[in-house]
């Protein structure tokens, strides 16, 4: 049972620290509330309560910047895995050309020459549509992000995002 004798801040810095970390993860407060009450026995944890930590201890800062951490390296991840795509087909191409012109592949038409590069070229240039893509989903969600001021509409829209781009979506 926690001691509330001192009302004003009973709870051990664990409970906050704890409390913290849901908001960090997108729980609603009232959501963040019930597990504060559940994990900690005794703990009458009142969304007022959780709002006030918000507040004095700047959580909404903390989380956008974790959030934005993440986002900038999903963004790069993928953008990375695009790039590298790009990368396998230019040279599947090249070797395609490679061995086209050591006589090694056995290619007995013109049509089929064409067609393994065209099938190379294909793949760079849809890696690099997807590239751009992404690129441009970035700049709307920077807009987004300047114009929207509802935390909860920006998680919503985010979530949107993630799954456009067949990113891993997390229930809160």
């Amino acid at each position: 049972m926690l001691d509330r004798s001192n009302k004003h801040d009973s709870y051990p810095d664990e409970c906050k620290v704890f409390a913290r970390g849901l908001f960090i993860q997108g729980l609603s407060l009232s959501k963040i509330a019930q597990e504060v009450q559940a994990r900690f026995d005794g703990a009458t944890c009142t969304i007022e309560t959780i709002e006030r930590w918000r507040d004095q201890d700047s959580w909404i800062g903390m989380r956008d910047g974790v959030q934005q951490e993440v986002a900038d390296r999903q963004r790069e991840d993928i953008a990375q895995r695009l790039m590298d795509h790009a990368d396998a087909y230019r040279e599947a191409g090249e070797r395609a050309i490679s061995a086209i012109r050591a006589g090694s592949l056995s290619i007995r038409t013109v049509g089929e020459a064409s067609s393994v590069l065209d099938t190379a070229i294909k793949g760079e240039r849809q890696s690099l549509s997807d590239f751009l893509k992404l690129d441009f989903l970035k700049t709307i969600y920077e807009i987004v992000d300047e114009e929207v001021s509802s935390d909860d509409e920006k998680r919503r829209i985010g979530m949107r995002f993630r799954k456009i781009l067949g990113l891993e979506v997390t229930a809160s």
